[in-house]
């Protein structure tokens, strides 16, 4: 189940034709009849110093 972003913050553009990079860190797990998962994501270009977007990710989970 997707919760949706928080706190999304486009740093810098994509140049035509970079290549790109996502990543993902579990921040937070937080248990109950739904769990949720709190991922904070990054999109790095290449050769740019700043990623291009950060933003904190939460997907639900229901537990059976």
């Amino acid at each position: 189940m997707n919760y949706g972003f928080e706190k999304v913050r486009f740093t810098g553009p994509v140049p035509s034709g970079r290549r790109i990079r996502g990543s993902m860190l579990l921040s937070a797990l937080k248990p109950g009849p739904v769990t949720k998962l709190h991922l904070n994501v990054s999109v790095e270009v290449e050769n740019q110093p700043r990623p291009a977007l950060v933003a904190d990710w939460i997907i639900g989970a229901i537990r059976r």
